[in-house]
């Protein structure tokens, strides 16, 4: 995700990415928010929805790409209502495109996974060749 929208994130949501300036040894959160700007929208979303569900030692952990879907690890207090709203987000993530927000769905290019709409799917393919 670009360094914009992830600021938005983190400035909207400090008690979520407390541990993004600590070292890999320490959180992943280092790394920032690794996957495509077409779910900026869906992490917010999530962000919203799971406050009143947290704990004050709730944290993300990890927010990532993986297999076309996106994977939202977290340590700290949530509960069972929390956690089914990031299931369900994860599982939303494989209709929306991951580069554009549009709806989407999981495709294969090169034996890698990916949640693109058709515009974007074809840019990806011309790109990989």
């Amino acid at each position: 995700m670009k360094q914009k929208k992830q600021e938005k994130l983190f400035k909207k949501y400090p008690q979520f990415f407390k541990e993004r300036n600590l070292s890999p040894m320490e959180s992943l959160m280092c790394f920032g928010i690794m996957c495509g700007d077409g779910w900026y929208k869906l992490i917010d979303e999530t962000c919203e929805k799971i406050k009143p569900h947290t704990g004050k030692s709730f944290v993300f952990v990890e927010i990532k790409e993986k297999y076309g879907g996106l994977r939202i690890y977290y340590c700290g207090e949530i509960d069972k209502k929390g956690r089914d709203i990031i299931t369900k987000a994860e599982n939303k993530s494989e209709k929306i495109c991951e580069e554009c927000g549009n709806p989407g769905q999981i495709i294969e290019i090169n034996n890698w996974y990916y949640t693109l709409c058709k515009k974007c799917e074809n840019k990806l393919r011309k790109e990989k060749g």
